[in-house]
């Protein structure tokens, strides 16, 4: 499910609105899509594969891709949620494209499941990016967790130790194959009177528990800039760090990768 907002911003680019929109309604007319209008007060149109789209789900078996063919549940915080990952998701496939960082793999929390059902967390998403630097390819790999509603200090606690516990005890290595790992947590403006003095509390908590690998931010610092903006410049507070950093270093600096640990 996505907007023509989300859809511009991975194939389009910003000065693509009208190709966009042409595109997705060509894809609707010939049944290939399902359009519904979405909630909230602007009600923004909602793209889908439904068992409506004959199509579409026709053109997705033959490349051998699963379909899930169903009408949303357009009510209800689900659906936003849901939203507001796929606009992380249009950002970083997009700033990956302008950046110049293939984007090698992206995995949704229904694909995490199975492997992350021993650890007690399950990420909104998971993706791994590569990139030539001066010193050879870099890779590193990120989960991504989406929250738009407050959760007590003692449930911060605990999903920070597991983490830790998932990640600095090998867990994580042995599933993805890799060390580099960072976890990003996207603090929408829903759930709280300052979204930047909640993502300072919970950089702090994280540092507290010596559990390095979190970067936090804000959804709308993040999703106001331009998409390469998630990766090359310092929106995200780092635990046990001073100011904002950067989740990739731009070239001549540093980098984490996959030989270093967070």
């Amino acid at each position: 499910m996505t907007t023509r907002r989300q859809v511009q911003t991975m194939l389009f680019g910003p000065g693509g609105r009208s190709r966009c929109q042409e595109r997705l309604s060509l894809l609707v007319r010939h049944r290939y899509l399902d359009c519904a209008a979405g909630p909230g007060a602007n009600r923004p149109s909602l793209y889908f594969l439904s068992k409506r789209s004959v199509n579409g789900r026709r053109l997705l078996r033959s490349l051998g891709i699963e379909c899930r063919a169903s009408r949303p549940n357009l009510e209800g915080g689900r659906l936003q949620h849901t939203l507001r990952i796929n606009d992380c998701r249009a950002h970083i496939v997009r700033g990956c494209v302008d950046g110049g960082v293939q984007l090698v793999e992206w995995r949704r929390e229904d694909e995490l499941a199975p492997v992350m059902v021993r650890s007690g967390l399950l990420p909104d998403s998971y993706f791994r990016v590569s990139r030539v630097t001066e010193g050879g390819e870099r890779k590193a790999s990120f989960f991504l967790e989406v929250e738009r509603s407050g959760k007590s200090e003692r449930v911060w606690r605990d999903k920070i130790r597991r983490y830790g516990s998932f990640y600095y005890g090998g867990e994580f290595e042995r599933l993805f194959g890799t060390k580099a790992l960072r976890v990003l947590v996207v603090l929408d403006s829903t759930f709280a009177a300052s979204p930047a003095r909640e993502a300072a509390r919970l950089a702090a908590l994280a540092a507290k528990e010596d559990v390095t690998l979190f970067r936090v931010g804000v959804a709308e610092d993040l999703l106001g800039k331009a998409p390469g903006a998630w990766l090359r410049e310092p929106l995200w507070l780092q635990p046990g760090v001073d100011g904002q950093v950067r989740l990739l270093p731009v070239l001549g600096e540093g980098a984490a990768d996959e030989k270093n640990r967070p």
